[in-house]
């Protein structure tokens, strides 16, 4: 089942009317209508005043009941199933920047984390500072990921996890730049990224708000 669709039950199972979750949202009815028949990508941010308009999770809108469910199951107290916990590498602070936590590389300094739903080996979380992504994600938001891709020109105009050959991280939605080679890195609350060079990326695993 896609997004659309999901919006589509939760949005009948609430009582709301096509019009009704428009009004709520200060949209056009026609949005409403072209998201639930995926004819437009929605907004994150959109769909997070969704769940909290219909009161379901965002998780559920975004991959469906089970995974609100795998999550859940990672919270659990039964001490026969108690989950791996994810280390959790640093803080995404201004500008979408990835500030390390102390002595990570030595083994020490390390804070741990609920996993997401089937995560890979070697998965990491960083966890939103402050105002720095909203209103896209909030302070206290965890985001997931596993692995670093070369392939750089695969993601472009998707928002990820970028390492920069300075050696800074920050995560950002790349375009090509206007130098050959180098890219430009937007994100939420900050100024364009001109022209930098990135060595690889790690697209997200999970994002839990």
């Amino acid at each position: 089942m896609n997004i659309g669709r999901r919006i589509k039950d939760a949005r009948k199972s609430a009582g709301y009317s096509q019009i009704d979750l428009a009004q709520a949202m200060q949209t056009r009815q026609s949005t409403v209508s072209d998201w639930e028949r995926n004819i437009n990508e929605v907004p994150r941010a959109k769909l997070k005043q969704i769940s909290e308009i219909l009161s379901v999770s965002l998780l559920e809108l975004e991959f469906g009941e089970s995974a609100q469910e795998d999550w859940d199951d990672n919270f659990t107290n039964d001490k026969k199933t108690q989950p791996k916990q994810i280390p959790m590498v640093g803080d995404l602070g201004a500008g979408g920047h990835i500030n390390p936590v102390d002595d990570h590389h030595m083994g020490g300094g390390l804070e741990q984390v609920p996993p997401a739903p089937d995560a890979a080996e070697g998965t990491v979380a960083v966890r939103v500072s402050g105002d720095s992504l909203y209103p896209f994600l909030k302070a206290g938001a965890l985001i997931y990921y596993s692995r670093r891709e070369n392939n750089i020109t695969d993601y472009l105009h998707e928002m990820v996890i970028c390492h920069l050959a300075d050696g800074r991280k920050a995560l950002k939605v790349l375009t090509p730049g206007t130098i050959p080679g180098r890219f430009t890195l937007t994100s939420v609350n900050a100024s364009p990224m001109q022209n930098e060079q990135v060595e690889s990326v790690s697209p997200i695993d999970w994002m839990k708000p």
